[in-house]
């Protein structure tokens, strides 16, 4: 079952050991190579994933949510989470609608609400165990962004303990889905040999690329890095800049030095 779905990923380039959404990885020396780290991707006003309550108000959505509609739960659920023209933001409100609707096995609601406990909105704890287990559900049930959450959960050890072949499986299924972010860990832990994976660059390459294509500023900072390099690909200096500029105009702080080492402006 699905329901209005809007969602925000929220990006941070990743450098050093620590993997903080998902990260901050080691770098490369010269070029620099990171990972995404969402650790909780945020539904936002903007794509609709469902039609049997598309346009619904707060006076149809209510009472079908009052009697037991999963699906218009998560929708009502929607609209407090974000607040519209009808209804004021209220995050404890959407906590309690998404939790009604998760418990039917709604899986964007279970994600959602693996959301709100993993920030601890809602007036709900911040709990990175009970984040992982909505998380795990909705992941279970093919939702890429919750797979892609629960494999950051796995790669920290939060909620969950560590195990990065465990982080490894999930990114691959989100990536293999097409989610920017995924493809982007997914690349970096074939750059690195991490979660079981031999490494190779061919394969980071592969990976990179398609974050890359989609926009993602990593993504897009880690294939210019190979390009800059030679790795997993021939050295091309001009296809690195390219890259570099257009993570760097999305205000990606490494590729910004990375062009100036370069001398390119």
């Amino acid at each position: 079952m699905v329901c209005v779905f809007f969602a925000l990923l929220i990006v941070a380039a990743a450098e050093g050991q620590k993997l903080e959404m998902p990260w901050e990885a080691v770098e490369k020396p010269a070029a620099s190579s990171g990972t995404n780290a969402p650790k909780g991707s945020e539904p936002a006003v903007g794509t609709n994933e469902r039609t049997e309550w598309a346009g619904a108000g707060l006076s149809e959505l209510t009472p079908a949510a009052e009697k037991g509609n999963s699906t218009a739960q998560c929708s009502l659920a929607d609209k407090y989470f974000s607040g519209d023209n009808e209804v004021t933001k209220n995050r404890k409100e959407a906590a309690r609608w998404y939790r009604l609707a998760a418990e039917q096995g709604v899986a964007q609601a279970q994600y959602r609400l693996g959301y709100l406990y993993d920030r601890g909105e809602g007036d709900l704890p911040n709990n990175d165990k009970e984040a992982a287990r909505w998380y795990r559900l909705a992941a279970e049930q093919g939702l890429a962004k919750a797979q892609f959450n629960l494999g950051y959960l796995y790669d920290e050890g939060k909620g969950i303990p560590k195990n990065k072949k465990e982080a490894v499986k999930w990114y691959r299924l989100a990536a293999e889905q097409g989610l920017a972010e995924a493809q982007t860990n997914l690349g970096y832990k074939y750059d690195q040999g991490e979660g079981g994976l031999a490494q190779s660059r061919k394969e980071a390459f592969k990976w990179y690329r398609l974050a890359a294509e989609q926009g993602d500023a990593v993504g897009q900072r880690n294939l210019a890095s190979l390009y800059e390099l030679g790795e997993g690909t021939r050295q091309d200096l001009k296809e690195a800049v390219k890259w570099y500029k257009l993570s760097a105009e999305k205000g990606d702080a490494k590729s910004i030095e990375a062009l100036q080492k370069l001398g390119s402006h």
